[in-house]
């Protein structure tokens, strides 16, 4: 994705951690370069506001929907959340690529959550099919569950961002 103010770009799979650098050309004119650090895996899930912060980007499967006030979470309920970052992925999948639907490109770290504390059953995590560098998690809520809940992800020892679990009416939860 591009636009007069950002750019969405994916690393290839093959760049080593560590120091990058990275040039945009547009209309024949290059950038300087910028350099990044490139991790093994930074995970970071996606949340409604775009910035990180706030309700997750969260479908339930019972009913398609996304969670919100009008379709709170459930006790038990599975949710597809969306994710950057998560590392390597077997089978392995060409830079640049969709993710495969069969098989599904599996992420190769462990992967574990929480919601306020109590553990959720991560039944996938891998590439979301026809989706390029986009990473797909269901996930299993716990019995305590209600709307605005806290969640947790790691993969492997790294910790996405913080981001709740649709959003709550109250008040008292003004940012994360």
């Amino acid at each position: 994705f591009i636009s007069a103010t950002q750019i969405n770009a994916q690393a290839p799979w093959e760049t080593e951690p560590g120091a990058a650098q990275v040039v945009v050309r547009r209309g024949g004119v290059s950038s300087r370069p910028a350099t990044l650090m490139v991790q093994a895996s930074a995970p970071s899930l996606f949340a409604l506001n775009g910035a990180g912060f706030g309700p997750a980007i969260a479908v339930r499967a019972a009913n398609g929907g996304f969670v919100g006030p009008a379709n709170p979470p459930a006790a038990g309920d599975v949710l597809t959340l969306y994710a950057s970052g998560l590392g390597p992925v077997e089978p392995a999948v060409a830079s640049g690529a969709e993710g495969p639907s069969s098989p599904l490109s599996r992420v190769m770290r462990p992967q574990r959550a929480m919601v306020n504390g109590y553990p959720a059953r991560v039944l996938f995590a891998g590439l979301a099919p026809t989706f390029v560098g986009v990473f797909q998690i269901n996930l299993q809520l716990p019995e305590q569950v209600a709307a605005g809940d806290v969640l947790q992800y790691f993969s492997g020892p790294r910790m996405a961002n913080l981001l709740t679990i649709g959003a709550t009416e109250s008040s008292r939860l003004e940012f994360l």
